[in-house]
């Protein structure tokens, strides 16, 4: 998969575009093919170092807070394959569906 990574704290110079292996649902998640991402203060505010979570531990990172996309794979009873959803530090991805 295609991401917009970071591996060091810093200015918009750290993001970079990278392919990471894809990801697999466990139990109780949903896997989703997103066909939009956005980056939303909270993403700068962990890229800057300024977060109280910004830990060396916590590297490299994914940006990408915000977004919308289809389930691809679930283990989840409250989600089927093809649905529509959402994703955001304002949102709840049960209550979204068109």
């Amino acid at each position: 998969m295609k991401a917009i990574q970071y591996r060091a704290y810093g200015g918009y110079a750290e993001n970079k575009l990278v392919d990471l292996p894809a990801p697999a649902a466990n139990d109780g998640q949903v896997l989703v093919r997103m066909r939009t991402v956005g980056i939303n203060p909270l993403d700068n505010t962990f890229r800057s170092g300024h977060h109280y979570a910004a830990t060396p531990e916590n590297l490299p990172r994914v940006g990408g807070q915000m977004g919308a996309g289809i389930v691809v794979e679930t283990k989840s009873p409250s989600f089927k394959a093809g649905r529509r959803t959402r994703r955001g530090p304002d949102a709840n991805p049960l209550a979204y569906r068109r």
